[in-house]
């Protein structure tokens, strides 16, 4: 008995993006059921900020379902690359806050709905954020990871996904994503430098009036 080839994943990137390129044409009228998407908004801020959230619906994806921690999980369904070469886990970036939902509320580059037969939808968003020290970010699906990741960046100015959004599936990565500023987590602004300036003056001149009246101090 002749065993059915399995589908490559070229074949499964192409069969995808033709469904959402056609989505994107059809525009409001269609919707892609996102049971098992993640959903991943990158918002970038002025202050060099970063969040990654990423939603899904756990108990209607087959690779999520038995998870016993649902943010590691889809932590584990991306990976942030940094240009010298770095790379982590979004799990590694420290703890994720995690809300639910039943319906997604954010826009989408295309238009987005789950299966509501059994019952009300629960979405699970787990939340990152930090402050990189480089720019630009991409982010990539993990080699061997089963998951489909539709991934698009806005800024916290605005919920319109900007251009230039990917569906991700394993070994995939994003375009390159730009940081509203330049990314110096440290870095010293004025007011930190007058506050400075002051501080040390006062102390000069405290120590300056400590060594006069040591030297005219008069004699017992």
């Amino acid at each position: 008995m002749m065993r059915r080839p399995a589908v490559c994943a070229t074949q499964r990137r192409l069969l995808i993006s033709s469904v959402f390129i056609c989505l994107c044409i059809w525009g409001a009228s269609a919707s892609a059921h996102s049971d098992d998407i993640i959903l991943a908004r990158v918002i970038s801020g002025q202050d060099a900020e970063v969040s990654v959230e990423l939603t899904v619906e756990a108990s209607k994806n087959p690779h999520l379902c038995a998870a016993e921690n649902i943010a590691d999980a889809l932590g584990n369904s991306l990976q942030v690359q940094l240009p010298s070469g770095k790379h982590w886990l979004l799990r590694e970036m420290g703890a994720a806050s995690v809300s639910l939902s039943s319906r997604f509320e954010h826009l989408a580059p295309v238009p987005v709905s789950h299966d509501i037969t059994g019952g009300p939808s629960e979405l699970v968003t787990a939340k990152w954020t930090w402050r990189p020290s480089e720019s630009p970010l991409q982010f990539k699906v993990p080699e061997a990871n089963p998951n489909t990741v539709l991934l698009w960046n806005i800024t916290s100015e605005s919920e319109e996904p900007l251009p230039g959004w990917r569906l991700l599936i394993s070994g995939d990565q994003s375009a390159p994503i730009h940081l509203g500023t330049d990314p110096h987590p440290l870095r010293w602004n004025w007011k930190a430098k007058s506050a400075l300036g002051i501080a040390a003056g006062g102390l000069l001149l405290n120590l300056a009036l400590l060594v006069h009246k040591t030297k005219h101090k008069p004699l017992s």
